[in-house]
């Protein structure tokens, strides 16, 4: 999204783009304290569109914020890999990276993240924060933006039968493991 969501947009007006930003908004009305914690890739952290994210968001508040950003390097691959040693050893290493910027300034209370895949590392970043730190992720409202573009109708509770068709540009044997992993869906083809 931070890197290629205009562009895309521009040039294919007729596809639908659902865009996925680090939940800051959410974030900045949720913090008690003002200090906002961001792990996010480095692609993210370094593009102007998350500039433009922090910026609006500072703006908007109706209180002094503080924003902390770390670009987790490898957490990502590590999620994928499905390696918890190296999810732990990654996130522990960020965590300690974001406190180290300001260590005058007091904890932050809210940490969003800010990639796809540290939901799926949820346990092991909240048990490194702590209770006292809130976690925010844009998993559900991406979910239901991405329902209401295709026009599906509210889940029921049954089991969706409709076929399933996954595109990447990476290697499918890793797009294979990720859906029966996290979907609990076998791949075919």
């Amino acid at each position: 999204t931070a890197l290629a969501i205009d562009t895309l947009r521009a040039t294919h007006p007729d596809l639908p783009f659902i865009g996925v930003e680090p939940a800051l908004k959410p974030a900045a009305a949720l913090t008690r304290n003002g200090h906002i914690g961001v792990f996010a890739t480095r692609g993210t952290v370094q593009s102007a569109r998350f500039a433009q994210l922090i910026a609006g968001v500072n703006a908007a508040a109706h209180h002094p914020l503080h924003v902390r950003v770390q670009a987790c390097d490898g957490l990502a691959d590590a999620i994928e890999r499905d390696d918890v040693q190296a999810v732990l050893e990654r996130a522990t290493h960020h965590w300690k990276q974001l406190h180290q910027q300001h260590p005058e300034r007091p904890h932050i209370d809210t940490l969003v993240l800010g990639c796809t895949h540290y939901p799926f590392a949820r346990d092991t970043l909240q048990a490194l924060c702590g209770p006292d730190v809130v976690l925010m992720d844009t998993g559900e409202p991406v979910a239901r933006r991405t329902r209401a573009v295709l026009k599906l109708p509210a889940a029921t509770g049954e089991e969706n039968t409709a076929p399933l068709t996954l595109l990447c540009t990476g290697e499918v044997s890793s797009l294979h493991r990720a859906t029966a992993r996290w979907l609990g869906v076998e791949a075919m083809g």
